[in-house]
Protein backbone atom coordinates (compact mmCIF):
# COMPACT_ATOMS: atom_id res chain seq x y z
CA UNK A 1 0.00 0.00 0.00
CA UNK A 2 1.24 3.61 -0.80
CA UNK A 3 2.18 5.92 2.11
CA UNK A 4 -0.19 7.79 1.07
CA UNK A 5 -2.59 5.94 3.67
CA UNK A 6 -0.84 8.40 5.82
CA UNK A 7 -3.04 11.19 6.03
CA UNK A 8 -6.24 9.44 4.23
CA UNK A 9 -7.79 8.88 7.75
CA UNK A 10 -7.24 12.06 8.99
CA UNK A 11 -8.81 12.77 5.17
CA UNK A 12 -12.07 10.93 6.01
CA UNK A 13 -12.52 12.13 9.83
CA UNK A 14 -11.45 15.25 9.53
CA UNK A 15 -10.79 16.89 6.49
CA UNK A 16 -11.20 20.86 7.26
CA UNK A 17 -8.71 20.08 10.08
CA UNK A 18 -5.10 21.84 9.48
CA UNK A 19 -2.72 19.44 8.40
CA UNK A 20 -0.18 21.70 7.91
CA UNK A 21 0.94 25.40 8.77
CA UNK A 22 4.08 27.17 7.67
CA UNK A 23 4.67 30.62 8.17
CA UNK A 24 1.36 31.89 9.06
CA UNK A 25 -0.56 29.73 5.98
CA UNK A 26 -2.82 26.63 6.81
CA UNK A 27 -3.14 23.93 4.93
CA UNK A 28 -6.25 21.42 5.59
CA UNK A 29 -6.19 18.18 5.07
CA UNK A 30 -8.80 18.24 2.34
CA UNK A 31 -6.67 20.67 0.49
CA UNK A 32 -3.26 19.01 0.97
CA UNK A 33 -5.12 15.76 -0.49
CA UNK A 34 -6.04 17.86 -3.63
CA UNK A 35 -2.19 19.15 -3.65
CA UNK A 36 -0.84 16.33 -3.52
CA UNK A 37 -3.38 14.60 -6.28
CA UNK A 38 -2.60 17.57 -8.52
CA UNK A 39 1.09 17.51 -8.24
CA UNK A 40 1.07 13.50 -8.88
CA UNK A 41 -0.95 14.33 -12.07
CA UNK A 42 1.25 16.69 -12.82
CA UNK A 43 4.08 14.42 -12.59
CA UNK A 44 3.15 11.70 -14.54
CA UNK A 45 2.54 14.25 -17.08
CA UNK A 46 5.89 14.87 -17.53
CA UNK A 47 6.92 10.78 -17.58
CA UNK A 48 7.97 10.37 -13.87
CA UNK A 49 6.40 7.44 -13.05
CA UNK A 50 6.96 4.43 -11.02
CA UNK A 51 9.97 3.41 -9.93
CA UNK A 52 11.23 6.67 -11.32
CA UNK A 53 13.26 9.51 -9.05
CA UNK A 54 12.01 12.91 -8.25
CA UNK A 55 14.91 15.14 -6.66
CA UNK A 56 13.20 18.33 -4.62
CA UNK A 57 15.90 21.20 -3.94
CA UNK A 58 13.64 22.93 -1.68
CA UNK A 59 13.41 24.48 1.78
CA UNK A 60 10.96 24.01 4.72
CA UNK A 61 7.70 24.59 3.10
CA UNK A 62 4.21 22.72 2.32
CA UNK A 63 5.02 21.90 -1.38
CA UNK A 64 7.78 19.60 -0.11
CA UNK A 65 5.17 17.20 2.23
CA UNK A 66 2.50 17.61 -0.70
CA UNK A 67 5.70 16.44 -3.57
CA UNK A 68 6.88 13.92 -1.05
CA UNK A 69 3.68 12.25 -1.03
CA UNK A 70 2.85 12.83 -4.79
CA UNK A 71 5.46 10.58 -5.69
CA UNK A 72 4.23 8.23 -3.18
CA UNK A 73 1.33 8.35 -5.16
CA UNK A 74 2.54 7.49 -7.94
CA UNK A 75 4.96 4.82 -6.53
CA UNK A 76 8.00 7.24 -8.11
CA UNK A 77 10.92 7.62 -4.93
CA UNK A 78 11.64 11.39 -3.95
CA UNK A 79 14.62 12.26 -3.60
CA UNK A 80 14.82 15.35 -1.21
CA UNK A 81 18.47 17.24 -1.77
CA UNK A 82 19.89 19.12 1.55
CA UNK A 83 18.77 22.66 0.64
CA UNK A 84 22.59 23.94 1.71
CA UNK A 85 23.92 21.31 -1.27
CA UNK A 86 25.99 23.73 -3.80
CA UNK A 87 26.03 23.06 -7.29
CA UNK A 88 28.44 19.88 -7.54
CA UNK A 89 26.77 18.25 -4.10
CA UNK A 90 23.43 18.18 -6.29
CA UNK A 91 25.21 17.09 -9.82
CA UNK A 92 26.38 13.98 -7.51
CA UNK A 93 23.97 13.15 -6.14
CA UNK A 94 21.05 13.64 -9.60
CA UNK A 95 23.44 11.34 -11.42
CA UNK A 96 24.40 8.91 -8.60
CA UNK A 97 20.69 8.11 -8.38
CA UNK A 98 19.65 8.64 -11.84
CA UNK A 99 17.12 11.43 -11.31
CA UNK A 100 14.61 12.69 -13.91
CA UNK A 101 13.23 15.73 -12.81
CA UNK A 102 14.07 18.47 -10.32
CA UNK A 103 11.85 20.65 -8.70
CA UNK A 104 13.53 23.56 -6.88
CA UNK A 105 12.45 26.75 -4.92
CA UNK A 106 12.69 30.31 -6.10
CA UNK A 107 15.48 31.10 -3.91
CA UNK A 108 17.26 27.98 -4.56
CA UNK A 109 17.57 28.14 -8.53
CA UNK A 110 20.55 29.92 -8.69
CA UNK A 111 22.18 27.27 -7.39
CA UNK A 112 20.87 24.84 -10.03
CA UNK A 113 19.89 26.95 -13.06
CA UNK A 114 22.74 25.11 -14.67
CA UNK A 115 22.14 22.02 -13.80
CA UNK A 116 20.77 20.66 -17.00
CA UNK A 117 24.18 21.63 -18.34
CA UNK A 118 26.49 19.88 -15.98
CA UNK A 119 24.28 16.92 -14.86
CA UNK A 120 24.01 14.06 -16.79
CA UNK A 121 20.20 12.62 -15.87
CA UNK A 122 18.29 15.78 -15.66
CA UNK A 123 17.17 17.39 -18.60
CA UNK A 124 14.96 20.05 -16.83
CA UNK A 125 14.49 22.09 -13.35
CA UNK A 126 10.82 22.99 -12.46
CA UNK A 127 10.82 26.15 -10.02
CA UNK A 128 8.01 26.08 -7.48
CA UNK A 129 6.18 29.22 -6.18
CA UNK A 130 8.13 32.96 -7.04
CA UNK A 131 10.42 32.41 -10.13
CA UNK A 132 13.45 34.31 -11.11
CA UNK A 133 12.90 35.61 -14.87
CA UNK A 134 15.49 33.52 -16.19
CA UNK A 135 13.68 30.05 -15.41
CA UNK A 136 12.34 28.95 -18.14
CA UNK A 137 9.99 25.94 -16.47
CA UNK A 138 8.07 26.76 -13.97
CA UNK A 139 5.76 24.06 -11.92
CA UNK A 140 2.78 26.22 -11.78
CA UNK A 141 2.67 25.83 -15.96
CA UNK A 142 2.54 22.11 -16.08
CA UNK A 143 -0.32 20.64 -17.13
CA UNK A 144 -1.52 17.34 -15.98
CA UNK A 145 -4.96 15.59 -14.63
CA UNK A 146 -4.86 13.57 -11.62
CA UNK A 147 -6.74 9.86 -12.55
CA UNK A 148 -9.71 8.43 -11.41
CA UNK A 149 -9.56 7.15 -8.12
CA UNK A 150 -8.81 3.27 -9.71
CA UNK A 151 -6.65 3.89 -12.01
CA UNK A 152 -3.84 5.52 -9.48
CA UNK A 153 -0.76 2.63 -9.92
CA UNK A 154 -0.66 -0.19 -7.00
CA UNK A 155 2.68 0.22 -4.94
CA UNK A 156 4.00 -2.25 -2.75
CA UNK A 157 5.29 -2.24 0.49
CA UNK A 158 8.74 -3.08 -0.80
CA UNK A 159 9.04 -0.32 -3.52
CA UNK A 160 11.13 2.31 -2.78
CA UNK A 161 9.65 5.70 -1.44
CA UNK A 162 12.46 7.76 -0.67
CA UNK A 163 16.22 8.00 -0.95
CA UNK A 164 18.13 9.79 1.50
CA UNK A 165 21.73 11.17 1.13
CA UNK A 166 24.13 10.60 4.11
CA UNK A 167 26.40 13.64 5.37
CA UNK A 168 29.74 11.87 3.47
CA UNK A 169 31.71 12.63 6.66
CA UNK A 170 33.94 9.90 5.95
CA UNK A 171 33.68 10.15 2.05
CA UNK A 172 31.00 10.27 -0.75
CA UNK A 173 27.53 10.96 0.38
CA UNK A 174 25.65 7.94 -0.18
CA UNK A 175 22.32 6.85 -1.10
CA UNK A 176 19.96 5.44 1.44
CA UNK A 177 16.92 4.25 0.31
CA UNK A 178 13.67 3.42 2.31
CA UNK A 179 10.25 1.68 1.32
CA UNK A 180 7.15 2.47 1.38
CA UNK A 181 6.85 -0.69 4.35
CA UNK A 182 9.53 0.87 6.21
CA UNK A 183 8.50 4.23 6.43
CA UNK A 184 5.15 3.56 7.33
CA UNK A 185 6.66 1.51 10.43
CA UNK A 186 8.55 4.16 11.68
CA UNK A 187 5.61 6.31 11.74
CA UNK A 188 3.23 3.69 13.32
CA UNK A 189 6.08 3.32 15.70
CA UNK A 190 5.99 6.78 16.96
CA UNK A 191 2.52 6.88 17.23
CA UNK A 192 2.32 4.38 19.59
CA UNK A 193 5.58 4.96 21.48
CA UNK A 194 4.66 8.54 21.82
CA UNK A 195 1.36 8.36 22.02
CA UNK A 196 0.28 10.64 19.44
CA UNK A 197 -3.24 11.44 18.86
CA UNK A 198 -4.87 13.95 16.55
CA UNK A 199 -5.00 16.35 19.59
CA UNK A 200 -1.21 17.03 18.58
CA UNK A 201 0.57 19.83 17.81
CA UNK A 202 3.80 19.00 16.59
CA UNK A 203 6.74 21.70 15.48
CA UNK A 204 8.84 20.32 12.70
CA UNK A 205 12.08 22.85 14.31
CA UNK A 206 14.51 20.89 11.44
CA UNK A 207 14.85 20.65 8.09
CA UNK A 208 12.18 18.76 6.44
CA UNK A 209 14.66 17.31 3.29
CA UNK A 210 15.98 15.24 6.53
CA UNK A 211 14.84 11.87 7.93
CA UNK A 212 14.16 13.89 10.98
CA UNK A 213 12.02 16.70 10.16
CA UNK A 214 10.01 14.46 7.32
CA UNK A 215 9.90 10.62 8.79
CA UNK A 216 10.54 11.65 12.26
CA UNK A 217 8.12 14.31 12.75
CA UNK A 218 5.56 15.29 9.86
CA UNK A 219 4.88 11.63 8.52
CA UNK A 220 3.80 10.26 12.11
CA UNK A 221 1.95 13.41 13.23
CA UNK A 222 -0.13 13.71 10.06
CA UNK A 223 -0.41 9.40 10.87
CA UNK A 224 -2.03 10.28 14.09
CA UNK A 225 -4.01 13.00 12.69
CA UNK A 226 -2.55 15.93 13.97
CA UNK A 227 -1.40 19.15 13.18
CA UNK A 228 2.38 19.69 11.93
CA UNK A 229 3.62 23.28 12.31
CA UNK A 230 6.97 23.60 9.72
CA UNK A 231 9.46 26.15 10.69
CA UNK A 232 10.02 28.00 7.25
CA UNK A 233 13.38 28.88 9.12
CA UNK A 234 15.77 27.52 12.26
CA UNK A 235 16.14 30.41 14.07
CA UNK A 236 14.58 31.20 17.71
CA UNK A 237 12.42 33.95 16.99
CA UNK A 238 10.27 31.56 14.67
CA UNK A 239 10.60 28.84 17.11
CA UNK A 240 9.07 31.50 19.91
CA UNK A 241 6.52 32.72 17.16
CA UNK A 242 5.07 29.35 16.87
CA UNK A 243 4.69 29.05 20.16
CA UNK A 244 1.12 30.66 19.77
CA UNK A 245 0.23 27.45 17.90
CA UNK A 246 0.27 25.66 21.28
CA UNK A 247 2.58 22.89 20.02
CA UNK A 248 2.25 19.73 22.13
CA UNK A 249 5.57 18.77 20.88
CA UNK A 250 9.15 20.26 19.15
CA UNK A 251 12.19 18.03 18.42
CA UNK A 252 14.79 20.43 18.35
CA UNK A 253 18.68 20.26 17.99
CA UNK A 254 20.59 20.34 21.27
CA UNK A 255 22.66 23.87 19.76
CA UNK A 256 18.15 25.14 18.51
CA UNK A 257 17.27 24.32 22.09
CA UNK A 258 20.35 26.47 23.76
CA UNK A 259 19.25 29.23 21.78
CA UNK A 260 15.50 29.18 22.04
CA UNK A 261 16.61 29.28 25.78
CA UNK A 262 19.11 32.14 25.62
CA UNK A 263 16.81 34.65 23.67
CA UNK A 264 15.78 37.54 25.32
CA UNK A 265 11.98 37.02 24.36
CA UNK A 266 11.89 33.34 25.86
CA UNK A 267 11.27 34.27 29.37
CA UNK A 268 8.03 36.24 28.19
CA UNK A 269 7.12 32.79 26.34
CA UNK A 270 4.43 30.71 27.59
CA UNK A 271 5.47 27.09 26.86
Amino acid sequence: MSLNRIWQGALAATPDKPALIVDGTTTSYRALAEAIDRSAGKLLALGVGSGDRLALFMRNRAELVELYFACFRIGASALPLNHRFQLDEVVYAVDHCRAKVVVADGPLFSVVATLPEAAQSIDRVYVHGDAPERATHRWADVAGAAPEAADWPLVADDQPAMILYTSGSTGRPKGVTHTHGSIFAVASARVTTQQLSAEDVSVAATAVCHAGGSIGVSFPTLLAGGTVVILAESTPEVFLDAMAHRPTRAVLLPAQLLDVIDHPRAAGVDF
